[in-house]
């Protein structure tokens, strides 16, 4: 039979564990975060939308990470923008339907998931801009 003091012990320590104070006795410190890179945002928001991140991810698998890292610090941070060639026609094909022909100057299409923008423009002067759109707005 277990004598009194021990059973004293044991109801203390059971009280002790219900307090909620934890190990240390006092509140829990909150450690903040360190800071994230402008890639490390970009792909957590493309990571939201399958489609997307099948574009970003295959993107990368072609031109490389040092190049989508570039064009995430560069610039606007609410746009990618990025290289129009061959294999990013593709990729737009691939992951959204319809086709794009080398001579159009003008094209946009928009996720029919999370509506994310992508805009292509080719200028006379052949330069041409193709700009991703990072946060997709709440658009219906």
């Amino acid at each position: 039979m277990a004598s009194e003091t021990e059973n004293k012990k044991k109801s203390r320590r059971r009280q002790g564990s219900r307090s909620g104070k934890g190990r240390s006795g006092g509140k829990m410190e909150r450690r903040s975060l360190p800071a994230r890179s402008p890639l490390e945002i970009a792909q957590a928001a493309f990571c939201v939308c399958a489609r997307c991140s099948y574009f970003l991810a295959a993107y990368r698998a072609h031109h490389g990470l040092e190049h989508v890292r570039a064009a995430a610090e560069a610039g606007d941070s609410a746009w990618l923008e990025l290289v129009w060639d061959r294999e990013t026609r593709e990729l737009l094909h691939k992951s959204f339907g319809g086709h794009t022909d080398e001579a159009v100057f003008d094209y946009s299409v928009s996720c029919p998931e999370c509506h994310r923008i992508y805009l292509y423009h080719a200028a006379e002067a052949g330069e041409t801009t193709f700009q991703v759109e990072v946060q997709p707005s709440a658009r219906r």
